[in-house]
């Protein structure tokens, strides 16, 4: 994902691109009003047949304020980004499944990342080196591949968290310190304090397991809770560091990256590989089960889409008929693919801005670093190819 954030920049789709993982429950958008439109259209219905019959009911259920999309369309078409990125991806980067807040900007052409534990924080991390105006001292400048971690981070650092606890933190003069008696809540936090660092450890490694597995569990949370090697643990820093270099996702060696977007491949489904496997398989268990609904006399035929009473149409007692094995499910996924590759998208969207509006976000001032016009990008270098 950082890698495709990084690109958008690169590409000038973006100016910065901003990331915050916000409290679980949280995540308010400007989406969330129209979600909730979706929301009640689908408990208002007893009985939503496909997903054919899902998209009608969005395409004809306007909210109370009169609210429909511009286009509502089923995408069969998606990239396989991660086969795409991962040659070009800095593989060094560590630690990066801790933050809370990421923020993605250019300099030069290339895009660099900073970070926030948490978006109360004022410092943006690792700071910027100064002095950099130019291509060929951005090429020597230090890159940053670590990601340092407070310990006891969900409070601030251990500073806060005895200030929250009400243990003194200044600095005192010799004779204050051998003088001041030892609280009982300081003495407990003495004993408890390894422990609590070896739990985050244990956390923070967790969380970069769970990552990994969940892309092969179809977004299903794994339930691990600590369930890890001693290997697996990620050390945590004492604090975090004001280290000065830049965090680039792109090409680690240091130049500029050059992806060729036309490489770009769409998804398609492969009886040979397991997770796809298990993704026609699931497709074709439940079309099979529709079907033995439907013989069996529990589900009727309609003319129209029926959202009271458990009735299919023939366009989706076809739909289920088309996936209703694994090697049906592939098949068609595959074919619909091929079909909808030949509708002309742009991946990566300027040809709709003016002359005006594309030499000003191709050209930026870079008022971090200094007052001066950077040319970031050419015309004829923005790539486009096929895309749903």
């Amino acid at each position: 994902m950082f890698g495709f954030v990084s690109l958008l920049v690169e590409q000038c789709i973006f100016e910065e691109v901003r990331i915050y993982f916000l409290i679980v429950g949280h995540t308010h958008g400007c989406l969330d009003r129209y979600f909730s439109h979706l929301s009640s259209y689908i408990k208002g219905a007893n009985f939503i047949g496909s997903p054919i019959s899902l998209q009608k009911l969005f395409e004809t259920g306007p909210s109370k304020d009169g609210i429909i999309p511009a286009i509502n369309r089923q995408v069969r078409v998606f990239y396989d980004w991660k086969t795409f990125l991962t040659p070009n991806l800095n593989k060094n980067i560590s630690n990066h499944q801790v933050p809370h807040v990421y923020r993605f900007k250019k300099i030069f052409g290339r895009c660099y990342m900073q970070y926030k534990l948490f978006s109360k924080y004022d410092l943006w991390l690792p700071k910027c080196p100064s002095g950099i105006v130019s291509v060929e001292l951005l090429a020597q400048a230090p890159t940053v591949n670590t990601i340092q971690v407070m310990p006891l981070a969900p409070v601030g650092g251990f500073d806060s968290f005895a200030q929250y606890l009400g243990i003194p933190i200044d600095s005192m003069d010799s004779q204050s310190r051998i003088l001041r008696r030892t609280s009982e809540i300081e003495a407990q936090l003495r004993d408890a304090y390894n422990h609590m660092i070896n739990a985050e450890s244990k956390a923070f490694a967790e969380d970069a397991k769970r990552l990994f597995q969940e892309e092969e569990h179809f977004g299903k949370v794994i339930d691990l809770r600590f369930q890890i090697n001693n290997n697996e643990l990620l050390k945590v820093e004492t604090l975090n560091t004001n280290e000065e270099g830049y965090i680039f996702w792109l090409d680690n060696k240091g130049g500029k990256p050059t992806i060729d977007l036309n490489l770009l491949k769409a998804f398609t489904l492969d009886r040979r590989n397991g997770s796809h496997l298990l993704k026609a398989q699931a497709y074709s268990r439940v079309a099979a089960t529709v079907i033995d609904e439907l013989n069996n006399g529990h589900f009727g035929k309609a003319q129209d889409f029926a959202y009271e009473l458990a009735k299919l149409t023939e366009a989706e007692i076809e739909f289920y008929e088309s996936v209703d094995t694994d090697i049906k499910a592939i098949s068609k996924h595959n074919q619909e693919v091929e079909a909808e590759l030949g509708v002309p998208y742009n991946l990566f969207p300027l040809d709709h801005l003016s002359d005006a509006l594309r030499t000003t976000l191709l050209t930026k001032k870079l008022s971090d670093f200094q007052d001066q016009e950077i040319a970031i990008g050419e015309k004829d270098s923005v790539i486009a190819v096929p895309v749903s």
